[in-house]
């Protein structure tokens, strides 16, 4: 229902084995955070399109995000958890080295942030 017909590709374990089933995907990636229980939290999830696209700071690049609010952040893609409508087998990512945006197909290996709270 909300992943566009394509739930993307399962992934293989790079992560030595950490992650639930051995998976190395952003499902399984969230599923770890939250049985972890990070911060003291349990409802951590990958934040749709906009949501990521708001942290862009436009003023800044490399990375393009406000460093002291978002410290650590790396200068590359982030994935958000909205289907590329046009062709479900992408989803709408952020480019955070000059505050960009644009689709990849599912299957390619980017960064994730997480957010938690309402949408």
């Amino acid at each position: 229902a909300s992943n566009g017909g394509n739930a993307g590709s399962l992934g293989t374990d790079t992560r030595s084995a950490t992650l639930p089933a051995g998976q190395c995907n952003t499902q399984a990636y969230v599923d770890a955070v939250n049985a972890a229980a990070l911060c003291g939290y349990t409802d951590w999830r990958l934040p749709r399109y906009r949501e990521l696209l708001g942290l862009v700071h436009a003023g800044t690049q490399n990375p393009s995000i406000d460093v002291v609010r978002f410290p650590n952040t790396v200068a590359s893609y982030f994935w958000s958890a909205s289907s590329y409508v046009p062709n479900p087998a992408n989803a709408w990512l952020v480019n955070f080295s000059y505050g960009s945006a644009g689709a990849d197909n599912k299957t390619n290996a980017y960064a994730v942030r997480l957010v938690r709270g309402g949408q």
